[in-house]
Formats: structure tokens, sequence, C-alpha cells
């Protein structure tokens, strides 16, 4: 009798908290974890030059991601038709932004007499080419691969005038079972699409179409 009269004082609502409270007390929420993509881009090749000896000026963007990977949640698949979004587990930045500016410090290294800057970019000249890129799937099987298909565009400084266009899509195998070497294949595959960008480059310039 005494205990219901207890529940009576206390009133349903801290009732519940007192529930909620002693459930806490049971366990601890798992602390958020934070990734990145890193850079890995070398064996640089030679760079295309500007006409006047000046650094070629080369922009990335805009990238345009789905909606499904354009959170801060890392997303995996677990089956065809089945997807995981971790709330433990999430970027320390867009993914978005997290990728064009992979892109950009990856051609950086690549091209080294090339000047490449996030396009557009405020109080920035116009670049000699701009690389778009559209991302249709950037995520993986968890211990198994990831997987990149995105299109990409070459454009000189009219942005109708595309001057090479491809889709993009590959297959990079996972190391680990873990975060860790997923996002680390994620990284090895925007640097496979960098050397492929700075490779389209050279091309473009051989022939003549800048």
């Amino acid at each position: 009798m005494a205990s219901i009269a207890v529940f009576k004082k206390v009133g349903p609502a801290a009732l519940i908290a007192l529930i909620l409270l002693a459930y806490g007390c049971g366990g601890r929420t798992p602390a958020v974890v934070y990734y990145t993509l890193n850079h890995e881009a070398s064996d640089a090749p030679r760079s295309p030059a500007a006409a006047d000896g000046g650094p070629f000026l080369v922009g990335v963007g805009p990238v345009a991601f789905p909606q499904l990977l354009d959170r801060p949640q890392i997303v995996t698949r677990s089956g065809p038709n089945r997807i995981e979004i971790s709330e433990f587990h999430r970027w320390g930045a867009p993914l978005r932004e997290a990728f064009g500016g992979r892109l950009v410090e990856d051609l950086n290294a690549l091209l080294p007499k090339c000047q490449v800057t996030l396009f557009p970019r405020r109080n920035a000249p116009p670049p000699q080419v701009r690389i778009g890129i559209t991302v249709h799937r950037f995520d993986g099987h968890m211990g198994q691969a990831v997987f990149l298909d995105a299109t990409w565009t070459i454009s000189g400084p009219e942005q109708n005038a595309i001057i090479a266009r491809r889709r993009y899509v590959l297959q990079e195998p996972a190391t680990g079972d873990g975060y860790d070497s997923l996002v680390a294949a994620q990284s090895r595959a925007v640097t496979r699409l960098s050397r492929e960008l700075a490779e389209a480059l050279h091309q473009i310039q051989a022939d003549g179409k800048w």
C-alpha cells in the first residue's frame, strides 16, 4: 500500500522519468565516431601548363550527391535491397564537400603545375577548364568492398562547352571488417578517380582541345 501511495504522489510524468533514468543507468550509449576521406595521391604525372607558362586553372565542381548519401551518417549496404545508416559512425564534414575537397587535394598533388580549386569560388578567376562530378553511388558492404559510380564532365570556360564526359564505375576492396577499413577503401576510390581525371586532362591537352 505504501508503494502505491508513493506512485500516486509522484505522478505519471515523474514516474516515467524515473523509469528512464533507471534504464539509462543500466547501459551506456556508444560514443559517436567521426571519419574523413584521407589523401592518398602519388606518382604525379607531368602537369598541363597554361599557354603563358603560368599555372593552369582547374575548377572542380559542382559535386552532386544523391540524397541517400548526402547525410552525416555513414551509409552501407547489407543486401541487394537493404541499407544500413549508422547513428554512431558519421562523417566529420558533409560527404559532398569532403569528396570535392579530396579531389582538389589529390589533383593538386597529381598536377603540380596546375592550380586546382573548388568551383564556384568567390573572388577567384574563372578556371580554364571545369570538372563537374555527379555521384550516383558511393557506399559499400562492410568487410567486402566499396563501390563508386560517378559521371564526370570536363568543360571549357563556357559551361555548355563539354570537352569530355565519362561514366566511371569501380569496386575497391576493403582490407578489414570495420568502418576504418571501409572509409580507407572509399579514400582509395577517390584517389583512383583523381588519377583518371588527371590522365583525361593530359589527353585533352595532347589532342589540342584547349
